[in-house]
């Protein structure tokens, strides 16, 4: 059994740690509400594939073990995600807060899932947490001042 930690960066503006794990086999199902949510969870989800060979079932508007809701008392780009033992909640408002929240899940994920080859007889636990985030700015950027890192053309 490996399990991630809870190291997000960058760190999410409310983070509680909860008691145990969530583990992500091949007999765990993503439901998603719309297709845009299918997209992102499949995308997720073909990484996964991977690494792990085999990926989870995603459906729209059934039960499932990991569930995609939309909430829109949250910013466009913020979401929240709760993993508990049992289940894992994603809920944003939009479909950037959705990719977000699996970028999340991804950095919570153990170590092994960056490999690029099959990693065999191994458990994906997640730890359980809860994660409430969004970005600190509307508008996101990348400064380098070029007068004092010098490039050739």
């Amino acid at each position: 059994m490996q399990i991630g930690e809870i190291a997000i960066i960058p760190k999410p503006l409310e983070q509680t740690a909860g008691e145990g794990y969530f583990v992500i086999d091949d007999n765990t199902t993503i439901s998603v509400e719309n297709e845009e949510q299918a997209n992102i969870a499949n995308r997720f989800f073909r990484q996964f594939e991977v690494v792990s060979g085999w990926k989870p079932s995603v459906s729209i508007g059934k039960e499932g073990d990991i569930t995609f809701t939309t909430d829109s008392t949250l910013e466009a780009e913020g979401y929240t995600l709760n993993v508990t033992t049992t289940i894992i909640q994603v809920k944003a408002a939009t479909g950037s807060g959705f990719f977000y929240a699996m970028e999340s899940l991804k950095q919570l994920l153990p170590i092994s899932f960056y490999a690029s080859e099959n990693q065999t007889n191994i458990a994906w636990g997640v730890p359980a947490v809860r994660i409430k985030d969004a970005p600190a700015f509307d508008w996101r950027g990348y400064m380098l001042d070029v007068s004092r890192h010098f490039f050739d053309k």
